[in-house]
């Protein structure tokens, strides 16, 4: 991926990220989920995990990202990574982890609400500070800073049955009928969307986002 775009991309997804966060709510990015049905270079159709048909645009600086597969054993002292995790007995445990590539650091760095399930669930996107194993799996404490720039801290236990994938930069080629995708995008007025990031998935692993 060309330098320019790849500033543009990351830029396009730190948005999607930050419009998590409170903002009004005509101008917050939404989350669709669900599967490619064509695709050409101005945008594309899926059909949604509802089971809705949406129409997406690309906007200027769109972000292509794509997932392989990884195991817990693959985290690591000093990555950066995004974790989603529910609060279960007194501890926050994790249900997936994103292993980013270098290039895409800082990524949504902080702790804010996501929305892969109906029970409250978290994205802490943080650096990975110290790795404790447990018996059934690890127990992570990730650092990142706050919006003031106050340093942030969250202990994550992370079982082995936790879905782990590494996340990276890809181009549009991967945009196939029949791929799932996860997609940061705008509503627009007429229904349709503008599309700020998409992960799509490769090789049957597909984006737990």
């Amino acid at each position: 991926m060309p330098k320019g775009l790849r500033i543009g991309a990351v830029a396009a997804l730190l948005l999607g990220l930050a419009g998590l966060q409170p903002a009004a709510a005509q101008d917050s990015p939404v989350h669709l989920r669900g599967q490619l049905t064509s695709a050409n270079d101005n945008g594309f159709e899926m059909t949604t995990d509802e089971g809705k048909s949406a129409t997406v645009g690309y906007s200027e600086h769109v972000g292509i990202f794509t997932v392989s597969e990884a195991a817990v054993s693959d985290i690591k002292d000093g990555q950066f990574v995004g974790i989603t995790s529910i609060e279960s007995g007194g501890e926050r445990v994790a249900i997936e982890v994103h292993i980013f590539d270098d290039s895409l650091r800082g990524l949504g760095e902080g702790h804010y609400p996501w929305d892969l399930m109906d029970t409250d669930n978290m994205m802490t996107n943080a650096n990975v500070a110290e790795i404790e194993s447990v018996s059934d799996g690890q127990t992570l404490q990730v650092d990142y800073k706050l919006e003031n720039n106050a340093p942030g801290s969250q202990t994550i236990r992370v079982p082995d049955d936790a879905t782990v994938v590494n996340l990276f930069p890809a181009d549009m080629s991967l945009m196939k009928p029949g791929e799932t995708v996860f997609v940061i995008a705008q509503a627009q007025e007429d229904g349709s969307y503008m599309a700020l990031a998409v992960v799509v998935g490769q090789d049957g692993v597909v984006p737990p986002m």
